[in-house]
């Protein structure tokens, strides 16, 4: 089974949809962009090394502390 991800003008989308129905296509309506998505949903997607390149990048970036910086 293929996946085909279509931008459909919101007046053509019933039409369109009423013909892919009739084809025998499963029909999935995309969330709307307003949606947020939250932290929960994207857990898994980050493999283990992903996690500590990250973690590195971070720890190399952010956590450096120049004890002259306030002067």
């Amino acid at each position: 089974m293929e996946t085909l991800i279509i931008s459909i003008p919101d007046s053509k989308t019933a039409m369109v949809k009423k013909v892919l129905k009739a084809l025998g296509v499963n029909v999935k309506s995309a969330k709307p962009k307003s949606e947020k998505i939250s932290a929960r949903s994207l857990l898994g997607l980050t493999s283990a090394k992903d996690a500590e390149l990250m973690e590195a990048a971070i720890a190399e970036g952010c956590e450096q502390i120049n004890e002259d910086d306030w002067k």
